[in-house]
């Protein structure tokens, strides 16, 4: 069972390098000008995703930002200037299109993290990361038994883990811009529970 474990953690590392070489600086730099330029950020996305975006929103809120989930019942209101940063693989997901022309009709910006550059994600967004998986000159043997092209299965866990190490590299990047260390990281933990 080692043996599989390996195997599949080779698959997914292979597949992330590709990501990271095709990651758009400019996309990067854009995506750090939006988060630090905004007084708020909200964070939506639906599914796995969601599972990921909260660490993106939880993570955020240790580095000082005020950050928030779409779908949680204390938020406070979105206002102009505010940032809502929307996670679709497909970008193509009706819901979230529905709060990306919300947020910019209260004149706020949408920054777009989407496998899928010519979505109706990116039209709506003011900046756009794109992470691409599924590379096709990777061998997915033991990945691809969770699913394939049909099913979309395999392109959703290659989107989350890529999505993850993004956004810990995006924490990383900012916390050195904002001049953040560890101790004041470390402060803004959760400690109640």
């Amino acid at each position: 069972m080692r043996e599989i474990i390996a195997a599949v953690a080779r698959e997914f590392y292979a597949d992330i390098e590709k990501m990271c070489q095709d990651l758009s600086e400019e996309g990067l730099q854009q995506t750090v000008e939006l988060i630090s330029a905004a007084p708020k950020v909200f964070v939506a996305a639906i599914g796995h995703s969601n599972l990921i975006a909260q660490v993106l929103t939880m993570k955020l809120n240790h580095l000082g930002k005020r950050a928030y989930q779409v779908f949680d019942i204390v938020n406070p209101p979105f206002e102009e200037g505010d940032l809502l940063i929307v996670i679709s693989q497909s970008g193509e997901t009706s819901t979230l299109l529905s709060l990306a022309r919300r947020a910019k009709s209260l004149r706020g910006k949408v920054l777009g993290l989407t496998s899928c550059p010519h979505s109706s994600l990116s039209n709506l967004s003011d900046a756009l990361l794109k992470i691409k998986v599924k590379h096709d000159d990777v061998d997915f043997v033991e990945l691809s038994n969770i699913g394939d092209v049909r099913h979309g299965n395999l392109s959703g866990a290659l989107f989350g883990i890529a999505l993850y190490v993004t956004i810990y590299a995006l924490i990383v990047i900012l916390m050195a811009r904002w001049g953040e260390d560890a101790e004041k990281f470390d402060r803004r933990h959760a400690n109640l529970q």
